[in-house]
């Protein structure tokens, strides 16, 4: 029920165009999970992109899901930039948040 709830006030959030911090992270935190076929509660924030395993071919789709998720014109490289999901949340909350 916690995670529908969740996910309720996130498509009431992408409508108004502004997220959270958590949000951001539960929804990176959601793609590492289906990408890595692991628990999201096994994600560490803190760990580098590089450190997953993940492949430039994954960062770049993902700076394409991102985009639709916040309504933003992401450059891919922006997630070599902040490179662990700690940095890449809060880099997107406080951008996205400041508009």
């Amino acid at each position: 029920m916690l995670k529908l709830k969740k996910i309720f006030r996130l498509k009431i959030n992408f409508m108004e165009n502004k997220f959270s911090y958590e949000e951001i992270e539960l929804w990176i935190c959601d793609k590492f999970s289906e990408e890595l076929k692991i628990n999201s509660d096994d994600i560490e924030i803190n760990k580098p992109f590089s450190e997953y395993g993940l492949d430039s071919v994954f960062i770049v789709q993902m700076s394409g899901d991102l985009e639709d998720f916040l309504g933003l014109k992401i450059n891919p490289t922006t997630l070599f930039e902040y490179y662990t999901i700690e940095k890449l949340a809060t880099h997107f909350s406080n951008l996205k948040n400041n508009l």
